[in-house]
């Protein structure tokens, strides 16, 4: 019977993937208990003890017994069976790690007790995709900077857009994506619950306290069913109370006299440099100050039974940019968690989390401002209920039967205000790449609720588990442009620089969105073998909310006030997901495992997406010529020539919106198969290699409706600086049936693949040291099936809706098919391209004894793709950037970065100890250039804009106990 059902539900789910990985948050332990001649033993008491108490199970008919969701940490299994010695063993739990133990008993005395000292598996033989655990030991020893975008780089197929050298960048979210995936498709998560951005698809709501973390799991392929999309899955975990009392203070400290200076001979006399008294700086990009600093304490309420831990973390990051401008951050963290054993089947908690972030002199970019476009950060709500609450209860029902229950209430929002208030106006000089005057004022709030209730059910070999979720929320922003409204644009267009006159209106864009979620998984063992089945639903939809926007300060009745009830089209997805994978131990000690996955998903919905139709959704602009009489930069009423008429199509300009939504639009859509192979090639040393491939469909896309590729025609031939292309227009005048409208849909004739390979070596930290090695080969291309996907024939540098993320790429080939993907990053300063084909990491530590070590990391990666580009004209829409050369043609010199650690603990009694260390960022003290003005036809074309980070040393000291 019960191999009948289990054959039954494989049926039904056959063909449908899913991973047998235990759940992000947390780690599991799987056993089986046999006889001396290999026979299961039913009814063996098997108990688990550790920092929090004990708990305990028996084993089942097959001789089975397994320990779900534990929190990261060592423990003992201890199994007793009356007739038979009993067995005790050390283990130690990671999160995101299934253990698998065999246990074997001998015929005796009650009484014995068999310690075996075998070391802690180091291979999950259940795990089927790609994943890193970073444990507290690696974050606290090894030279890093404290943040977890920074750690990002360490991960094999994850590529960053920028380097952090003892925090400098740490004010601010890297963008980054892995192994093929959209960073839209990124998901964050708090100790199990998600807690992603609505608003930025793929972005973090907050900042962190790096000291708060027990561990961080990044999933980069393979990904959890109870994860939706392909993209990189992160999870921070948390620390929490137990029976002992612990803690740490901490603090870390850096300044620019701690700092050599590296500038490149093309920056010594730089005019950016330049001081107000006239003197120059030795020093381009570089911390000014930065302070780390806070404490964690946890413990007892009740032992046994009621725990309780909470912790405070400050980071104070002062900046210099080359530009000469300075960025200051504040982050302000604060963590709360209480653990309740209710019952011995019942485990409640309750998680608060918040962030507070004030930033001042942040600038806009892309480009570099003059020192008055900065924006002051700080943090924006729609409640008092601020941050995350979140509750969670665990139940037992069986040993064969759990249940968690979760839910938050997530309260979060910023805003970005000019730092000299909105009376100037402003300009934007693309010709030279800098900005001058008032940024725009800008305010978002984002609360979100979020559920989930999960189930796992054992029955035989068969494991099933099966879970729904929610998530509800909705996005209020409003974007006020500075001054008179009135925006000057410069830009260079066949050796001419063109003067536009932009009239902007005020918007209040409000929108709601939602996620429903269901899944169900059967993961079959059967001897060394286990195979897992399954399916997953998601639905996303997004809907516009009433907004209202203002009309122009100057021009009211050319851009009047809108009011918008909300109507109108929205998106809705609907998805389904079968994923299957397995795992084979190739030999009885389960030391070398062979996995393999195949999986589709879904792409997460950018809710943003749904104010393209929405009439004053983003900042409403009318385009027209500028004359700069008075010669002051800033454009003036009088100044605005509109008998010359309209230059470009209106954005969100009218009564009514032009824009369209596909009907069929949809999620984007990755098929991904991953195949792999692990080793223990000695206690606490793994080693592995893997492959990924994917393929990717229904990426965004936004042409202008009632123009057709056919339309455009050759322009002539445009040179600069040794530089020559050809772009294409559809002339002066439109068509009859151009509105000016984009058409938001899945790009036809189009897809993404993507071939990586991984080699990973990770050694835990036993016998004085440890080590982690990744090397990754990433391969990510596009191609073209056809014309449809291609409106306009110029390799632009980005398309017409937006999604600057997304490079075309340029190929002799006419489809330009097969050029590499390459990504957008862009805030605090910085703006370039990055995609790298191959990157390395190495980390490692040595306890030399005398309570000394030493650690080390060494970065290494492809330099990124130079994107040179020429502006052309385009008729009546405007001027465009195309690109001159392929992107592999020409690239940035590669970056190799070594950072060093020495470090002194001493012991003060009990288990309370002072640690003392010097960190060294940048050991070779290297200037690498990071970005480069890309202008052929600009004044600050080949100009140096950002380069790495001079060497660094920080100090730091730590009290645990």
């Amino acid at each position: 019977m019960k191999r009948t059902i289990g054959s039954i539900l494989a049926i039904l789910v056959l063909g449908l993937a899913a991973q047998a990985r235990a759940q992000i948050a947390t780690g599991n332990i799987y056993g089986t208990i046999t006889d001396e001649s290999g026979g299961a033993l039913r009814g063996v008491t098997v108990t688990l003890s550790g920092a929090t108490g004990a708990r305990s199970t028996n084993s089942s008919e097959t001789g089975q017994f397994r320990f779900l969701n534990l929190d990261p940490g060592a423990y003992k299994v201890s199994a007793t069976l009356t007739g038979f010695v009993s067995v005790a063993r050390d283990v130690v739990v990671d999160s995101g790690v299934s253990l698998t133990l065999p246990l074997g008993l001998k015929v005796g005395g009650t009484a014995e007790v068999i310690t075996v000292t075998a070391e802690s598996p180091v291979i999950d033989t259940r795990k089927t995709g790609t994943s890193t655990t970073l444990t507290r030991e690696e974050l606290e020893k090894i030279p890093n900077s404290r943040d977890p975008w920074a750690i990002l780089r360490t991960v094999p197929g994850v590529q960053m857009d920028r380097v952090n050298i003892a925090g400098s960048e740490s004010g601010q979210q890297a963008t980054f994506f892995g192994k093929g995936s959209l960073q839209a498709d990124v998901v964050w998560n708090l100790d199990g619950i998600v807690i992603s951005d609505p608003a930025a698809a793929g972005s973090s709501p907050a900042y962190y306290d790096f000291d708060a973390f027990d561990q961080i799991t990044y999933e980069t392929g393979g990904n959890d069913i109870k994860m939706s999309t392909g993209g990189i899955g992160i999870n921070f975990v948390t620390k929490r109370g137990t029976n002992a009392f612990h803690g740490n203070a901490h603090g870390f400290f850096t300044n620019h006299q701690l700092q050599s200076s590296n500038l490149p001979a093309s920056l010594v006399s730089d005019p950016r440099l330049k001081n107000p008294d006239g003197t120059s700086r030795d020093q381009a990009d570089h911390i000014e100050q930065l302070a780390d600093y806070g404490a964690d304490f946890g413990g007892p309420l009740m032992k046994d039974k009621l725990w309780f831990w909470g912790s405070y973390g400050k980071q104070d990051i002062r900046l210099q940019r080359l530009s000469g401008t300075r960025d200051k951050t504040l982050l302000k963290t604060f963590n709360a968690k209480v653990n309740w054993q209710a019952s011995p089947a019942d485990m409640v908690s309750f998680t608060y989390f918040n962030n507070f972030k004030d930033k001042f002199g942040r600038s806009v970019g892309p480009g570099q401002d003059d020192g008055s476009y900065t924006r002051d950060q700080a943090n924006d709500f729609a409640s008092r209920l601020h941050g995350l609450w979140k509750g969670e209860w665990n139940r037992v029902f069986s040993p064969s039967f759990t249940g968690d229950l979760k839910y938050a209430w997530y309260d979060q929002g910023f805003s970005l205000t000019p730092e000299g208030g909105l009376d100037q106006s402003s300009t934007v000089d693309f010709a030279s790449g800098v900005q001058h005057g008032s940024s725009p004022q800008y305010q978002s709030v984002r609360p979100t609720h979020t559920a989930s209730v999960d189930f796992n059910y054992s029955r035989g070999r068969h494991e099933f588990k099966f879970g729904f979720g929610f998530r509800q929320g909705h996005v209020d922003t409003t974007n006020a442009p500075p001054g008179n409204q009135l925006v000057g644009q410069l830009q260079t267009t066949n050796d001419l620089t063109a003067s536009e006159a932009v009239l902007e209106r005020t918007s209040s864009d409000s929108f709601g969105g939602k996620y429903i979620n269901g899944y169900l998984q059967d993961t079959v063992t059967s001897g060394r073998l286990t195979a897992n089945l399954g399916l997953r639903f998601d639905h996303q939809a997004v809907a516009n909310r009433p907004s209202t926007g203002p009309a122009n300060a100057s021009f009211p009745e050319i851009l009047p006030a809108l009011t918008y009830d909300g109507s109108g089209q929205s998106i809705s997805f609907n998805d389904l997901s079968p994923r299957a994978s397995m795992t084979y131990a190739l030999d009885e000690s389960r030391k070398s495992v062979l996995h393999a996955s195949l999986a589709r998903y879904a792409g997460q919905l950018s809710w943003g997406d749904v104010t393209s139709v929405n009439p004053i959704g983003g900042i409403g602009k009318l385009f027209y010529h500028w004359n700069d009489l008075d010669g002051d930069g800033f454009v003036q009423p009088g100044e605005v020539d509109f008998a010359s008429g309209q230059i470009a199509p209106p954005i969100n300009g009218g009564l009514s919106t032009a824009n369209r939504i596909d009907p069929n639009y949809h999620a984007t859509h990755d098929l991904e198969a991953i195949v792999g192979f692990d080793r223990e090639v000695m206690p606490n040393l793994a080693m592995g290699v893997s492959y990924t491939w994917r393929r990717q469909t229904g990426a965004p896309w936004a042409p202008y409706l009632g123009l057709s590729g056919s339309e455009f025609s050759p322009l002539p031939s445009v040179s600069a600086n040794g530089y020559t292309v050809t772009g294409y227009t559809p002339g002066d005048t439109p068509g009859p049936d151009f509105t000016g409208g984009l058409l938001l849909q899945n790009r036809p004739d189009y897809h993404r693949t993507y071939n990586g390979v991984e080699f990973t070596a990770n050694k835990r930290l036993k016998d004085r040291w440890m080590a982690r090695v990744a090397v990754s080969y990433n391969d990510w291309k596009e191609y073209f099936n056809g014309s449809a996907g291609l409106q306009n024939p110029s390799p632009t540098i980005y398309d017409t809706y937006g999604y600057q993320a997304w490079s075309a790429t340029v190929t002799a080939e006419p489809l330009r098919n097969g050029g590499q993907v390459v990504v957008y990053g862009a805030g605090s300063g910085r703006a370039l391209y990055f995609s790298s084909k191959w990157t390395a990491n190495a980390s490692a530590l040595y306890e030399l004894g005398w309570g000394v070590d030493v650690a080390a990391n060494l970065y290494a990666r492809q330099g990124n793709p130079r994107l040179i580009r020429l502006t052309v004209a385009e008729g009546f829409l405007g001027p465009q950037p195309v690109l001159v050369t392929p992107v592999d043609t020409a690239r940035l010199p590669d970056l190799y970065n070594l950072d060093l650690r020495l470090s002194k603990t001493l012991k003060l009694g009990g288990n309370a100890n002072l640690v003392a260390s010097v960190d060294a960022f940048n050991i070779f003290n290297s200037n690498a250039t990071l970005n480069q003005n890309n202008s052929a036809d600009g004044s600050h074309f080949d100009r140096i804009d950002t380069i790495l980070n001079p060497r660094t040393i920080r100090f730091g000291l730590r009290f645990n106990f």
